[in-house]
């Protein structure tokens, strides 16, 4: 189904007709995951250029939605991922795709998240600031990979560290004018032999890297 401004929009007032008569009294009508993800699709469909406003609206009503005592008011992964997306291939704004990744990192630990921040969705965050070009980008994405890095040490297993996401960082710092670049490159090189050699068989380095 292709998704115009007027569509997104409409199915946004549906959501939010929902969440009034929520707070009205009708349990029957709260929004779950899938109405979230529903209206963050038709907003990223419809190409407008105020879809990125649209799908921040609808994060903020899901997030102010939660509610402890409502086993289908936590928050799921499934919706982060598709507002980051939506901000790493349509709208190529590095600096919101972070925000939301905070955002949903901050959800899962406090145990509101279903699902987990998982590979994938740093490996979309540190794409999009490979490919932004900024003065800035190279350590904004090391600050992404270390933040990965420590979601796996804590436990979170779907956010292992693979060649894919430390290839993604290289190629921020070899287009990064820092004189540093060279030798954080070999740090990390270095970094993923040592994770190779201790078993990870995700972080063998290829020829990208």
């Amino acid at each position: 189904m292709c998704f115009s401004e007027t569509s997104a929009l409409e199915v946004e007032r549906l959501m939010n007709k929902m969440v009034k008569l929520y707070a009205g009294g009708n349990k029957n009508m709260r929004p779950d995951s899938f109405t979230f993800s529903s209206s963050i699709s038709a907003w990223e469909q419809s190409k407008s250029k105020h879809a990125g406003e649209g799908i921040l609206r609808i994060v903020d009503t899901m997030e102010q939605l939660y509610d402890p005592e409502v086993a289908a008011s936590r928050l799921h992964v499934i919706c982060y991922n598709s507002a980051i997306r939506y901000f790493v291939d349509v709208a190529k704004d590095p600096y919101t795709a972070e925000a939301l990744l905070e955002r949903m990192e901050k959800s899962y630990l406090n145990g509101k998240l279903e699902g987990q921040p998982d590979d994938l969705t740093y490996g979309a965050v540190l794409k999009v600031f490979a490919n932004a070009g900024k003065p800035e980008s190279a350590a904004r994405a090391l600050n992404v990979l270390d933040r990965m890095q420590n979601m796996y040490k804590s436990g979170n297993k779907a956010a292992t560290p693979n060649t894919i996401c430390f290839n993604t960082v290289l190629t921020a710092l070899a287009r990064c004018s820092d004189a540093s670049s060279g030798l954080q490159s070999m740090k990390l090189l270095n970094q993923m032999k040592a994770m190779h050699i201790a078993g990870n068989v995700d972080m063998k380095p290829d020829v990208i890297s």
